[in-house]
This record gives C-alpha cells, structure tokens and sequence, in this order.
C-alpha cells in the first residue's frame, strides 16, 4: 500500500481509518512531530473501508513523512509515503508466539539455552536455563563466577579440561555431563556446546559459545 498526503484535512479524514487501538498513540505522536519535528515516522494500524481490496481487513502501515511549515514555521501537513508490511508484522508476531511457547516449553522440560561471551565473562540464558540452575525469575544474564559457583567442585577442573581440549583440536561442538549443587542437593546435567572462533580460527581467541543444559539426567545416572 501506498499514499502521498500534504494537506491536514486529508490527515483528518485519514484519521478514521486508523485503528482504535493505535488512534490515541499516533494522535499524540502526530502532535509531537507538529509542535517542532521536521520528520515523522510512524507504524500503526488500519481499517480499509469499502471498495478497497482489503475492507474490513485489518492491516499494518509505516509511514515516512516530512512536517511541511509555513514561511513562519507553523505546519501545515505532511509530505510522504505509507507502506503495506501486514506480511513482515504477521511473520514478527509468529515469531514472538513460538519464541514465548518454546521458552515455556524449556522451563516446564528444564531444558536451557545460553551464549556466552568471554569479553564480558557473562552468560545470557534463557527461562529453560535459569529453572534447570534454580536462579532468581526474570533473570536474563549471570557472570560466569555464578554459573561456577553452582557447578560441583569436584567436576568444574574437569569440565574445564574437556573445553581446552576442545579448544586446542578446534572443534565446533563438544558434549559434556557433569554435577550442580541446587538447594543443597546434586543433580547431573547433560551439556552440548557450540563454539565460534574469531576470524584467524586460533582456539584460544573464542569469540562466543553456545550451549544447551538439556534436561537434568539423575534419574539415568541412579538407574542399576
């Protein structure tokens, strides 16, 4: 969809398209831009009406729009265009849709996902990841002194032995099982990391890892 207007009755008579839910929104927004903007971007929603090839549909608009002022720097319309991307918003709220069912998903299984970036020596971790370790709700990153601090004493020289390793041979991916103490009880964890190196491949210079702490495995590790 596209449209050019200049003039603000034709502003106005736009208006009545705009969806209910985005006419507050982007009436407040339009006001702003007027009062001393020189451009004014905008997505919304609208209502076709009748005899358009979408009527009664419900469709998503970006605008992009300069502010048109008098000789005295009064507005007095808008000069722009308007874009259909119904297509691009509908794929985007897909998306978030799936995102937030696999996150539940995750947290009821307790499977977890992370990236970690040795620069920072933080974690940012999903609500699958903070479930499995027991963190505070809500959280969206740790430092890895805090992920260390979980992990059993006994196996964290092992699991950095095992990483090295990996390190060294240069290898993308490796598996690993080890133990946290969560409320002072053990569980096993089951690990697969991915690895991306930086631009000369030297193992030691990772630039980012990944990981997946799948669902706890003591109950494997307790059978005869």
């Amino acid at each position: 969809m596209h449209g050019h207007h200049a003039l603000p009755s034709s502003i106005k008579e736009a208006r009545q398209y705009v969806h209910r839910g985005d006419r507050l929104r982007i009436g407040e927004a339009l006001a702003e831009a007027f009062r001393g903007g020189r451009s004014w971007n905008a997505e919304y929603r609208v209502v076709q009406p009748r005899g358009h090839a979408h009527a009664g549909e419900t469709r998503w608009v970006t605008l992009e729009s300069s502010v048109l002022r008098d000789p005295r720097g009064t507005p007095v319309g808008l000069l722009g265009v308007t874009r259909d991307i119904t297509v691009r918003k509908r794929t985007e709220d897909s998306l978030a849709e799936r995102n937030a069912q696999l996150a539940l998903a995750g947290k009821a299984a307790l499977v977890g996902t992370y990236a970690y970036d040795p620069k920072t020596r933080r974690s940012r971790v999903t609500e699958g990841f903070v479930a499995l370790y027991g963190l505070p709700e809500n959280t969206t990153e740790i430092p890895l002194s805090q992920w260390q601090a979980r992990v059993h004493s006994q196996d964290l020289r092992l699991l950095e032995a095992v990483r090295d390793q990996a390190y060294r041979e240069r290898r993308r991916e490796y598996t690993a099982e080890f133990r946290i103490v969560r409320d002072g009880e053990v569980r096993w964890i089951e690990a697969r990391k991915f690895i991306k190196y930086d631009a000369d491949g030297h193992p030691k210079r990772v630039v980012r890892w990944r990981g997946i702490s799948v669902a706890e495995i003591i109950q494997r590790k307790l059978a005869p």
